[in-house]
């Protein structure tokens, strides 16, 4: 088990935010989700220009078993850029969720409004 860093925000341990300089947002899975799941065979992911919303579906991991399993966007916002390197190897992710398994930098919509359902990482008890 990774635990969240503790200046990232989380919805529920589901997905993570962390706000980079200039108003650009970070969003990942927690490493606790993944932990739930078996052998991530694929994900598929939205593309540039998407937009987001807190709650609903952002992207989705497919195991190896043939289940899937959605990834709940931490907030609302247009996607500026995506992780790329996910696409060509899905093994970052569940290596290294909080920093090289990052999945969309976004340009938030209503920070203020979304962070009111997100809970600090610096909260989570190990």
């Amino acid at each position: 088990y990774v635990p969240c860093p503790p200046k990232y925000l989380k919805l529920g341990n589901i997905s993570w935010l962390h706000m980079e300089n200039e108003g650009v947002a970070v969003v990942g899975v927690t490493d606790l989700f993944l932990r739930t799941i078996k052998s991530i065979s694929s994900i598929e992911m939205m593309k540039v220009d998407d937009v987001l919303f807190q709650g609903n579906t952002c992207a989705t991991l497919e195991t190896k078993d043939e289940l899937i399993h959605n990834i709940l966007a931490p907030i609302g916002g247009k996607i500026i850029e995506l992780n790329g390197n996910l696409l060509e190897s899905n093994s970052l992710l569940e290596k290294d969720p909080y920093f090289e398994g990052w999945l969309y930098k976004i340009i938030p919509a209503d920070i203020e409004y979304d962070i009111k359902y997100l809970t600090p990482c610096s909260t989570d008890r190990i």
